[in-house]
């Protein structure tokens, strides 16, 4: 969480007023462990794609809760509408095959844009001990 910290404080500079950060972190979730660099990923998918790379102002929201089977991550921001805006959507298939390898299931990672144009990334993680 320190690197999402630090990375989350870099691109504020960046963006300035043009993002708005805001972490809801569970305090109990610190203990536990999720694959090296996969919430780095959603994370910096959120800002690459973000409305702020146009004029608009971009509210980045990362929740993590814990539930007694398993982590609930939902990043939330403001999808860009720019035509031609687009990236090489390669960040969330790798992290759908990682979790496919690691977890043999394919519904640990979701992503929708609602009607009011707010892209949500939903990732789950079985908590270790548990039945994955």
């Amino acid at each position: 969480m320190a690197f999402i910290h630090s990375y989350l404080a870099i691109q504020k500079i960046r963006f300035e007023d043009k993002i708005e950060i805001d972490t809801r972190i569970d305090k109990t979730v610190m203990e536990e462990e999720v694959p090296f660099m996969l919430l780095h990923t959603l994370v910096e998918n959120a800002v690459q794609h973000g409305s702020q790379l146009e004029s608009n102002r971009n509210l980045l929201r990362l929740t993590i809760e814990k539930s007694t089977r398993q982590l609930e991550i939902v990043l939330t921001n403001q999808a860009c509408k720019k035509k031609g805006h687009a990236g090489f959507g390669i960040g969330l298939e790798v992290s759908k095959k990682r979790l496919h390898h690691l977890y043999g299931r394919e519904d640990l990672l979701t992503s929708h844009t609602s009607a009011d144009g707010v892209y949500t990334t939903r990732l789950t993680i079985p908590i270790r001990g548990n039945d994955v």
